[in-house]
């Protein structure tokens, strides 16, 4: 997107006038638009990716998830290539009238109907289906075995207008549905009805959490929420003092979040603030916890892994690692940390201090991409039911070219690029 002379002129011109939070949330709407409104090959989302398993009869395999732009399909994890569609009856492979094997491909059509988040999977008599929704709102029922035959049109939330790029969460009654310029609200699972609302001051980009009943919010304007997920009635409210882009992620009995206002916090589930730590930049991303060890990075390109037993303690710190802003939550596997950042790099790093692993020709092991690297990093295993010797991380970029490429977690060797189609 491209901004007039006079918007900009405007915007500079008045910013003694605006208030801290008031700059803040300009930028981030600003963000969302420049996504939205960028040239090919951009696009106008950023790739979600998940692994998912499904069955056909007594077989089941395992498929990267990926929706982005108006498309969601479906990726084998083990070589790059489109995961061949296979007919519900007999479980092989479904071809067109040419002889050529069909993908798995679902595909919206619309303007304004892109994907943003992660669709849902579940079963209805048996028979995995999935639950995605649209940029401009609008959800679609997907059944798994036959991604074409389903409706194009979607339904909309009554009586709700506006934009969703957080992911979806859903259990046995309701689907729970964040809203990017205001508000939570809750579906009634088999009619999408408008069960309860709860209101926001500001947008909700992340997925909510669900534990125990309780549906943890967090919101652009500064706060957690807990809300009751049957009732949406209010549990208690808490003010992290600026804009909060990401899920909170529960361990040992308390919550791990951050905000930007530089600060990784932990909370208790009474909606107190028991610990924080200081960082050098805004956090966008959900930390990642692995040994009692916390794993995040910020938007000023550092990494830090904290000690969630001792106070938020520092372990160790990789000040401006990166050119460009961690958005991606730090994958940790084994004895190693992968980091990716908007400067188009993957970064490999040792668990214990954080310093670089080195490559087979002395040099710190780093894999650079064609573009800018926004969603969370994808572990794929052996163990995963997927045919590979060794574990694979994919990578996930803005570039319909190489939307997604594979490489090993010891030696970051490539194994496969995917090219959106």
């Amino acid at each position: 997107m491209i901004l007039s002379p006079n918007v900009r002129s405007n915007l500079l011109s008045n910013r003694s006038l605006l208030t801290r939070r008031t700059v803040l949330l300009v930028a981030l709407a600003l963000m969302l638009l420049a996504a939205a409104c960028g040239p090919a090959p951009l696009g106008t989302s950023w790739p979600a990716v998940s692994l998912i398993q499904t069955s056909c009869n007594d077989q089941t395999s395992t498929s990267i998830l990926v929706a982005y732009n108006e498309f969601i399909v479906q990726v084998n994890p083990a070589d790059g290539k489109g995961t061949v569609l296979l007919d519900p009856q007999d479980c092989q492979p479904r071809s067109d009238e040419n002889g050529n094997p069909l993908v798995w491909q679902y595909k919206v059509d619309g303007a304004a109907r892109q994907f943003f988040s992660l669709p849902v999977q579940y079963q209805v008599d048996g028979k995995d289906q999935f639950l995605a929704i649209s940029w401009d709102q609008h959800i679609y029922e997907i059944n798994a075995s036959a991604p074409r035959s389903t409706g194009a049109e979607g339904t909309t939330i009554a009586g709700r207008t506006g934009h969703t790029v957080a992911d979806l969460v859903m259990d046995d009654q309701r689907i729970y549905i964040g809203l990017n310029s205001k508000d939570v609200v809750a579906l009634d699972r088999d009619t999408f009805d408008v069960v309860w609302a709860f209101t926001t001051e500001h947008g909700v980009w992340s997925k909510p959490l669900l534990d125990n009943g309780t549906l943890y919010i967090s919101s652009l304007d500064h706060f957690l929420y807990a809300v009751d997920a049957a009732s949406g009635d209010l549990q208690w409210k808490l003010d992290l003092n600026g804009a909060v882009t990401a899920t909170p992620v529960l361990h040992n009995g308390r919550l791990y979040i951050s905000s930007f206002a530089r600060k990784v916090f932990e909370v208790s589930l009474a909606g107190e603030i028991t610990k924080d730590y200081a960082t050098d930049d805004w956090v966008w991303g959900s930390p990642s916890i692995v040994g009692d060890i916390l794993y995040i990075g910020d938007l000023g390109g550092s990494v830090y892994a904290l000690d969630t037993t001792n106070g938020l303690s520092e372990v160790w710190k990789r000040s401006k690692l990166a050119a460009g802003a961690i958005r991606a939550t730090p994958l940790v596997y084994e004895d190693r940390v992968l980091v990716a950042a908007r400067d188009q790099k993957v970064y490999w790093l040792n668990r214990d201090d954080g310093s670089s692993i080195i490559d087979s020709e002395g040099a710190p092991l780093v894999r650079e991409l064609p573009a800018q690297i926004l969603s969370d990093l994808l572990l794929i295993r052996p163990e995963d039911q997927v045919d590979i010797a060794e574990p694979y991380v994919v990578v996930t970029t803005l570039s319909t070219g190489q939307l997604m490429a594979a490489y090993t977690l010891d030696n970051g060797e490539n194994k496969w690029l995917y090219a959106f189609q």
